[in-house]
């Protein structure tokens, strides 16, 4: 009994585990899902991270991006990670192969003008939108939709002026 308590432990440490040396911002618990009626034609263009979780891995606030999509091709172009290559995987998720990350449209909201980019594997977590003031009202949408999917907001750092 008490070896099936030793391994519980040790498993449910590597399921929250992120990159070495990062915190954890996401439980793993936590169920998440992304955005199934995202339209990557309007999700294309340029976009400020306004806030991210600084975990080690790449996207700061303030981090300017631009999103590419030609059919099912996608890019995203960051000046800290460059040229971003992306194979879409279902309805608001992507990947980029090397290294492994995935991306995942949360919420996006209906006029495209902020959005919420998550993954899975405590990897990263943004909310972006077309300006670098971003509405307060859907930044605190994006918030909540953060809160949902199990992300820590304590850690969540904004872009200040």
């Amino acid at each position: 009994m008490k070896w099936m308590v030793i391994c519980a432990a040790v498993l449910a440490g590597c399921g929250a585990s992120g990159p070495e040396g990062a915190s954890v911002i996401r439980d793993a618990a936590s169920p998440i899902s992304s955005m199934a009626a995202m339209e990557g034609a309007r999700f294309a263009g340029d976009w400020v991270i306004v806030a991210a979780f600084e975990n080690g891995e790449m996207g700061k606030a303030g981090d300017r991006v631009t999103i590419g999509a030609q059919g099912d091709a996608y890019s995203m172009q960051i000046a800290r990670a460059g040229n971003v290559p992306l194979t879409r995987t279902g309805a608001g998720r992507f990947v980029q192969s090397k290294p492994k990350r995935e991306f995942w449209v949360l919420w996006v909201d209906a006029d495209y003008r902020t959005a919420v980019i998550g993954s899975p594997f405590n990897q990263l977590g943004w909310i972006m939108d077309r300006t670098a003031s971003g509405a307060s009202d859907r930044v605190a949408a994006a918030r909540e939709i953060l809160d949902w999917n199990g992300y820590d907001l304590r850690q969540l750092t904004p872009l200040t002026p």
